[in-house]
């Protein structure tokens, strides 16, 4: 570790690495005797024409110290040598490509500094694995309107409240009725009869949309769905977009609930007069009341109203539309918006610090390692610097436990997608999409060991089938 760690920089060994750089040392004669000129007629070998030309470039502000040091106003030009060693030791607090080059400019300079520091920040392995990248995200793909009332429904809970009750929110997709039961656990027991006794009112759809929460993903709710008849289709693990219907639905609602609790009111009460109001009014992308679409007549609110005589209406057409229209201009806008990714603790990271590898992709859908699904915009492209130096981390960490994976006995995995492949296949997966770390270790890759002694496998791992 203290190996690894960059040594302190004197003016001495400034001196004498100056001493031993031609480049430099044509520099500080040109400055002394004001002789720039004659660098036209410079054709040593032993001189970098390209670097001297860069140093011409900021003569006006160049001085010799101590006979032997460069400087650029107050700063010190270093010599080639030593220059990598001074990123190095501004890099140490791992701060960003900004302050690294602040920092170093406080009291250093030469030439190409910029570039060097953006290289070397890039092939940190740490600030690669908790430095977000920002860009665009996928391209929206904008889901088509059911044919017809109650035949798409989106599902998910909001919560926990304060009073330790969650809310069921179901949304119609065609309709966008929205219903909130409330319910005391998450558990699929508690789930399916809620949800039964929605479907004995409404009616039975034919698909029913929700993310990947463990009641949804529980066996009890796979033989739900099919004795009733409807099709469960579970989104992109981790990408809650793909379920807009219910999760924006979330937002007006809490707010009704927030609205209660700062004004002291029944906050069940409060969500009740929302869901009349909501119902009621005209949505923004259909143009019509959720009421309507899904009962076909307008309900009776507070407000006063005339006797409306039945007017045959081409609805549906209407409905389709304006639908259509508002997703367009949403999908336009999403677009050009960047993803902004949600930390968890402090400490984590944002990326995993083991490297995996695309094994399957589907549209916008990648699998890396047979594991782990989601949407592209939760990886991010790793070089193989960065790649080798996370590998390196892992096989030490393996070391420390004692694990051993004789070279004869390899998992299959690790023949079938070495660690040494393309690095355009090299990824980092989020940690919150993270499943059951799976690290593949390859015969090509040199392990690190601190000692000669010899390693067993664990007793918990005798009963492992390699």
């Amino acid at each position: 570790m203290r190996a690894s760690l960059p040594q302190a920089i004197d003016l001495d060994t400034v001196r004498e690495a100056t001493q031993k750089y031609s480049t430099l040392q044509r520099a500080i004669h040109y400055t002394r005797f004001g002789t720039w000129y004659m660098m036209k007629t410079d054709d040593s070998e032993d001189i970098d024409l390209s670097e001297l030309t860069a140093i011409k470039a900021v003569r006006d502000e160049l001085t010799v110290h101590s006979d032997n040091i460069l400087l650029r106003n107050h700063r010190i030009v270093l010599p080639k040598g030593l220059r990598q060693r001074a990123i190095d030791i501004t890099h140490e607090g791992h701060q960003g490509v900004a302050k690294t080059k602040s920092f170093t400019r406080t009291k250093v300079w030469f030439p190409g500094m910029d570039g060097m520091i953006e290289e070397a920040v890039k092939n940190c392995a740490s600030c690669q694995t908790l430095t977000p990248e920002f860009r665009s995200v996928e391209p929206y793909k904008m889901s088509e309107l059911p044919s017809g009332p109650w035949e798409n429904i989106s599902i998910d809970f909001c919560g926990p409240l304060p009073s330790s009750d969650y809310l069921f929110v179901m949304v119609d997709e065609y309709s966008r009725y929205p219903i909130v039961e409330i319910v005391k656990s998450v558990s699929a027991r508690s789930t399916i009869p809620v949800l039964d006794k929605v479907i004995s009112t409404f009616g039975l759809p034919k698909t029913v949309k929700s993310d990947n929460g463990s009641p949804f993903q529980s066996y009890e709710f796979k033989q739900f769905a099919e004795n009733m008849g409807f099709v469960h289709r579970r989104i992109t693990p981790r990408w809650p977009r793909a379920n807009a219907q219910a999760e924006s639905f979330n937002k007006p609602l809490m707010k009704a609930i927030r609205s209660a609790h700062i004004n002291q009111q029944n906050w069940k009460q409060e969500m009740y007069k929302f869901l009349r109001q909501y119902r009621a009014t005209p949505h923004t992308s259909t143009g019509q009341t959720p009421y309507r679409l899904l009962f076909n007549r307008e309900p009776r609110t507070k407000l006063p109203q005339t006797s409306e005589k039945s007017v045959e209406l081409v609805l549906d057409e209407i409905v389709r539309t304006r639908d259509s229209e508002a997703k367009r201009v949403m999908k336009q806008y999403g677009d050009q918006r960047n993803r902004a990714m949600i930390r968890g603790n402090k400490l984590h990271p944002v990326y995993d610090t083991n490297p995996r590898r695309v094994s399957d992709k589907k549209g916008s859908m990648v699998t890396v390692d047979d594991s782990v699904t989601c949407n592209a915009s939760s990886f991010k492209k790793i070089s193989d610097h960065v790649r080798s130096d996370l590998m390196d981390k892992v096989m030490l960490k393996f070391e420390d436990e004692d694990l051993k994976w004789p070279e004869s006995k390899l998992p299959e995995s690790s023949m079938r997608n070495p660690i040494d492949a393309s690095p355009k296949q090299c990824v980092s997966v989020s940690p919150k999409d993270k499943a059951t770390p799976s690290v593949t270790l390859s015969p090509k890759t040199p392990v690190v060991r601190r000692s000669g002694r010899e390693r067993k496998q664990p007793v918990r791992l005798k009963d492992f089938v390699l």
